[in-house]
């Protein structure tokens, strides 16, 4: 399969280009225990942008998504799929489902709204995987106030965006479609937490910005054409034989994949233990089970002593 052409370079590009800051999402993230009012503001996108821009670059016909049950128990796992040289290329990563109480007040509506949140966060965390929304995982999340200690405090959002626009200035690939699309009000759970949500006047990049962004999406756009085209080697774990991992089946180095990911975007892992030891993974063979569980349960460590690092700080 051929894809280190132009042609593909350039719609790479376009897939990892940032969005307008005016329709990235907020949500909290940790918060300080000795003031509940202060906590983190993690960005986010919404299902529907990331749709859009699929429908944009690729084309409509050119992408689709599947959904099976997590490997590791109580989730999805989405498979984004595009359509690349005419051949299909597939990437996926998994989302927790929440757990609906016993004593709710509409469990079957509660269990609905939590399929539906799974669904849509798995599907966003694979299109992460093509590069679509990738650079907010570096984004440092900054302490904001909060209010009710659950939403993000309305005189707060502009300083967000101006912050993550300063960040990402230099990172602009030109104008896209998706990001004319306004937003809409919806009963998704993930917008529910920005009700807060107030509009700012965007500023369009300078030319020397579109300039510098045009010279950095073509390098991105190469780097995504590499990475798509790899089948066993890139980004795979460095354990492991050539052999080996020629071995594993098309299911097992997608889930590597996204294990791998989860790994270096800093996701919880704890659920990734327990599918490696006693779930879909305890049969995996021995060289890649017990190589997937020391680079968890070294990451693991690094977050515990994160962790209690903040809390001492806060």
């Amino acid at each position: 399969m051929q894809i280190n052409s132009e042609a593909h370079s350039e719609k790479f590009a376009r897939l990892r280009a940032p969005f307008d800051v005016e329709l990235i999402k907020w949500r909290v993230g940790a918060r300080m225990k000795s003031n509940r009012n202060r906590g983190q503001a993690m960005p986010y996108l919404n299902a529907r942008l990331v749709q859009d821009r699929l429908d944009e670059v690729m084309g409509p016909e050119n992408w689709r998504n599947e959904f099976t049950a997590a490997p590791m128990g109580g989730g999805l796992m989405c498979v984004l799929s595009l359509r690349i040289a005419g051949e299909w290329v597939s990437k996926a990563d998994v989302a927790q489902q929440d757990e609906v109480s016993g004593n709710a007040h509409d469990p079957e509506k509660d269990r609905e709204i939590a399929i539906k949140g799974a669904a849509s966060d798995a599907f966003k965390r694979a299109a992460v995987q093509w590069g679509i929304g990738r650079y907010l995982y570096s984004f440092e999340a900054p302490w904001v106030n909060l209010e009710q200690e659950k939403y993000i405090a309305r005189d707060e959002l502009p300083k967000l965006r101006k912050l993550l626009r300063h960040a990402f200035e230099g990172a602009r690939a030109g104008e896209h479609g998706s990001a004319a699309v306004a937003s809409t009000a919806s009963k998704d759970p993930e917008e529910r937490a920005d009700r807060h949500e107030v509009q700012q006047e965007h500023s369009a990049p300078t030319a020397t910005q579109r300039g510098a962004a045009g010279a950095q999406a073509a390098e991105q756009g190469q780097s995504a054409a590499a990475d798509a085209a790899s089948t066993v080697k890139k980004g795979r774990p460095s354990f492991g034989t050539d052999d080996q991992w020629r071995s594993i089946t098309a299911r097992q180095r997608l889930i590597v994949k996204s294990i791998s990911d989860r790994v270096r975007h800093n996701a919880p892992l704890g659920d990734i233990e327990t599918f490696l030891t006693h779930g879909e993974g305890a049969k995996y063979p021995e060289w890649l089970r017990e190589g997937l569980l020391e680079g968890v349960r070294r990451k693991i460590k690094e977050q515990a002593a994160q962790a209690a690092h903040h809390s001492e700080v806060a």
